[in-house]
Order: C-alpha cells, then structure tokens, then sequence
C-alpha cells in the first residue's frame, strides 16, 4: 500500500476534528446539536469531521465557543 504524506496543516485540521469528536462524546452532545449550532445539517457534520470538507474559521470559532475550549486561550 502506498504511503500517505500529510502536509502540517492537514494533520492540524485531523487533529482539529478529532478533538471535536471527542469533546462530542466527553459532553455527551451530538452532532445534531453541532449541526444546530453551525445551522448547517447532520450529514455536512459527518462530512467535515471525516476529511471529506474543510472547516470555514468562523465554524471553527462557533465550535470552540459551543464545545467551551481552544479559542482565544494563552
């Protein structure tokens, strides 16, 4: 099978997206909630965490402030 080279910002955003899967989980909040929240439906949520779709940075601000972390900190 052929190697795969991610560049550094590709593996951020994966790391990005399994963050956001696992506060999901740790919060016990779904992916209705999160797709509420972006007004944007369920399955574009599956998308994006999946790699499929990239995350815009005002999706990445709505979701620090929904998931209560990593914006703004230092």
């Amino acid at each position: 099978m052929p190697r795969v080279t991610l560049d550094p910002v590709e593996r951020d955003l994966n790391r990005f997206s399994d963050w956001v899967r696992g506060e999901l989980r740790r919060q016990k909040k779904t992916q209705r909630g999160l797709a509420t929240e972006l007004e944007c439906t369920p399955g574009l949520i599956s998308q994006k965490l999946s790699g499929q779709t990239a995350w815009t940075l005002r999706e990445y601000f709505t979701i620090c402030r929904f998931l209560g972390g990593r914006e703004g900190q230092e």
